[in-house]
């Protein structure tokens, strides 16, 4: 029997405790309550496939509720002063369909400033040059991304596509219009870097710079499209967020709490059991789940990987409607486990990354060894060159 069939058979045992504590109340025996109980916990932990459970009637009412993405946007900005779309990090799809929005006429109509969690603040002036039409060559450029303290996530080509196409944009625009990124990312310094704790110190607090670029923005009551992973766009559980510190909570949540109402924020919809469901939908769109069925659903169903998320945040059974706005539709697709061949030729990079990770150990260094040694067999690199 696999997890999922084991997942299948808890459901099933849980449902049968429900049944029975409904009708028995709590005079049910203590032991074939804790039974369901660890069942039930238990199961949310092993992996298995997501699921919409929802009957057809209400699928078909989520597909003809979904909107085109570029018009719901434009629109989400006239009442919220930030409008965000979660990145699904080592999947071009999201960031791509992001490059397509933001160098749209329509889009410098309304916004001009982006705020984005891929580069290192060290960097925004070359950025600022680079954005503007000034001299700067691609290996400043790379610096951007390669400054980061999460640099490996950023190597696939569709940040640095991300700032080529805003620059070729800006190159049409007039002054006033042209688009700003702001890197939220705090000044971070790689080189000689010899002490993990110094890293683990910048990981730890990076929400914190997050927060104050993007509250730059509404100080100067310029509305902004914020870029981030997913899951720093989220409105954190409200049990969580009155017995913490702000400092753990989600950017968005940071944002939301000093400024209610300010947001609008998106999901990437990437599970490929919950495109298909909604295969109906003509791509991009954004599915609103506020007046949707979507709403009450549990999130950890439709993507089951977010059950440690969820768990960190005291509540994995939180529904899709408390956590954000809306899905991103794009139908199918997929995400890398490679990275570019031009990253993989550039061997005293490679080796740049590797001494970073491996001063750093732990997940980020098993990642990168694993991506290191598919990349390097698709491509036919060794660690001679």
């Amino acid at each position: 029997m696999d997890d999922n069939d084991f997942c299948y058979r808890c459901r099933d045992i849980n449902k049968e405790v429900v049944k029975l504590m409904n009708k028995f109340g709590w005079k049910i025996k203590p032991w074939l309550l804790a039974v369901g109980l660890v069942g039930m916990a238990g199961c949310e932990y092993l992996p298995h496939s997501a699921e919409v459970d929802l009957p057809k009637q209400k699928i078909e009412q989520v597909v003809n509720q979904a909107q085109p993405a570029n018009a719901a946007i434009l629109k989400a900005f006239e009442q919220h002063n930030f409008v965000g779309i979660g990145d699904y990090h080592w999947n071009d799809a999201f960031l791509n369909y992001a490059t397509e929005l933001v160098t749209t006429e329509a889009f410098s109509d309304h916004v001009t400033h982006i705020v984005v969690e891929f580069g290192n603040a060290k960097y925004q002036p070359v950025l600022d040059e680079y954005l503007a039409g000034g001299e700067v060559t691609q290996a400043q450029l790379e610096e951007v991304l390669r400054g980061s303290i999460y640099f490996m996530a950023w190597m696939p080509d569709a940040y640095r596509n991300f700032f080529e196409a805003i620059r070729t944009r800006n190159a049409t625009l007039p002054e006033g219009k042209k688009i700003q990124v702001h890197l939220a990312e705090a000044p971070f310094d790689w080189q000689g870097l010899q002490d993990e704790k110094v890293w683990k110190l910048a990981a730890k607090n990076k929400t914190d710079h997050f927060y104050q670029i993007a509250a730059e923005r509404m100080a100067k009551q310029e509305k902004a499209l914020l870029i981030f992973g997913a899951f720093h766009l989220v409105n954190a559980p409200k049990d969580y967020v009155a017995k913490t510190q702000d400092s753990a909570w989600p950017l968005a949540t940071r944002l939301e709490q000093a400024f209610p109402d300010s947001t609008y924020l998106i999901w990437p919809m990437t599970e490929p059991e919950v495109v298909e469901t909604f295969h109906g939908v003509s791509a991009p769109a954004l599915l609103d789940v506020k007046q949707s069925p979507i709403a009450e659903l549990r999130f950890i169903d439709l993507l089951p990987k977010a059950r440690y998320k969820l768990a960190a945040m005291d509540k994995m059974d939180a529904q899709v409607g408390e956590l954000f706005d809306a899905f991103l539709y794009l139908g199918a697709n997929q995400r890398t486990t490679v990275f570019p061949r031009d990253v993989m030729a550039d061997r005293n990079w490679v080796n740049e990354m590797q001494r970073r990770v491996d001063l750093i150990g732990g997940k980020m260094q098993d990642r990168f060894n694993e991506i290191r040694t598919l990349s390097d067999e698709k491509y036919g690199f060794n660690d001679q060159g």
